[in-house]
Protein backbone atom coordinates (compact mmCIF):
# COMPACT_ATOMS: atom_id res chain seq x y z
CA UNK A 1 0.00 0.00 0.00
CA UNK A 2 1.37 3.12 -0.96
CA UNK A 3 1.89 5.87 1.94
CA UNK A 4 0.43 9.48 1.62
CA UNK A 5 3.39 10.80 1.50
CA UNK A 6 4.16 8.46 -1.63
CA UNK A 7 1.36 9.35 -3.02
CA UNK A 8 2.18 13.07 -2.69
CA UNK A 9 5.84 13.11 -4.50
CA UNK A 10 4.22 10.84 -7.32
CA UNK A 11 1.43 14.16 -7.56
CA UNK A 12 3.87 16.48 -7.60
CA UNK A 13 6.38 14.85 -9.85
CA UNK A 14 3.47 14.32 -12.46
CA UNK A 15 2.30 18.42 -11.98
CA UNK A 16 6.19 19.51 -12.38
CA UNK A 17 6.21 17.21 -15.64
CA UNK A 18 3.44 18.14 -17.05
CA UNK A 19 3.63 22.14 -16.41
CA UNK A 20 5.75 22.98 -18.99
CA UNK A 21 4.37 25.50 -21.16
CA UNK A 22 0.87 25.83 -18.80
CA UNK A 23 0.57 29.94 -18.76
CA UNK A 24 2.64 30.44 -21.44
CA UNK A 25 1.41 32.74 -24.33
CA UNK A 26 3.22 31.52 -26.93
CA UNK A 27 2.50 28.48 -29.60
CA UNK A 28 4.65 25.66 -30.55
CA UNK A 29 4.79 22.87 -33.05
CA UNK A 30 6.59 19.92 -33.09
CA UNK A 31 6.37 17.48 -36.30
CA UNK A 32 6.99 16.82 -39.32
CA UNK A 33 6.98 19.56 -42.48
CA UNK A 34 7.58 17.49 -45.65
CA UNK A 35 10.44 15.01 -44.67
CA UNK A 36 11.95 17.40 -42.37
CA UNK A 37 11.48 17.48 -38.15
CA UNK A 38 10.58 20.68 -37.29
CA UNK A 39 10.54 22.54 -34.16
CA UNK A 40 8.91 26.26 -34.10
CA UNK A 41 7.99 28.38 -31.39
CA UNK A 42 5.62 31.50 -32.26
CA UNK A 43 6.58 34.46 -29.47
CA UNK A 44 3.53 36.49 -29.31
CA UNK A 45 4.21 40.21 -28.87
CA UNK A 46 3.62 41.80 -25.34
CA UNK A 47 1.37 44.27 -26.89
CA UNK A 48 -1.28 44.14 -29.58
CA UNK A 49 -1.20 45.41 -32.42
CA UNK A 50 2.55 44.00 -32.30
CA UNK A 51 5.17 41.71 -34.52
CA UNK A 52 6.03 37.96 -33.26
CA UNK A 53 9.12 36.05 -33.39
CA UNK A 54 9.26 32.84 -35.14
CA UNK A 55 12.32 30.40 -34.03
CA UNK A 56 12.18 27.04 -36.20
CA UNK A 57 14.75 24.32 -35.75
CA UNK A 58 14.55 22.06 -39.08
CA UNK A 59 16.45 18.63 -38.57
CA UNK A 60 17.86 16.81 -42.13
CA UNK A 61 20.74 17.54 -44.27
CA UNK A 62 20.13 19.89 -47.05
CA UNK A 63 18.18 22.67 -45.18
CA UNK A 64 19.52 26.00 -46.52
CA UNK A 65 16.38 28.25 -45.96
CA UNK A 66 13.01 29.11 -44.24
CA UNK A 67 10.32 31.24 -44.96
CA UNK A 68 7.78 31.99 -42.52
CA UNK A 69 4.29 32.96 -44.18
CA UNK A 70 1.42 34.96 -42.24
CA UNK A 71 -2.24 33.61 -41.78
CA UNK A 72 -4.82 36.38 -41.74
CA UNK A 73 -7.87 35.53 -39.93
CA UNK A 74 -10.79 36.71 -42.05
CA UNK A 75 -13.56 35.68 -39.71
CA UNK A 76 -15.07 39.16 -38.74
CA UNK A 77 -13.49 41.18 -41.76
CA UNK A 78 -14.90 42.00 -45.14
CA UNK A 79 -13.54 41.57 -48.34
CA UNK A 80 -10.55 39.87 -46.33
CA UNK A 81 -7.80 38.73 -48.55
CA UNK A 82 -4.98 36.34 -47.57
CA UNK A 83 -2.54 36.87 -50.26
Amino acid sequence: MISIVGRVAALSAIVVIASAHVGSPDAWYEGSAGPYHVIVQVATPGVVPGVANVYARITGAGVQQVTVRRARDCAAARNCRTR
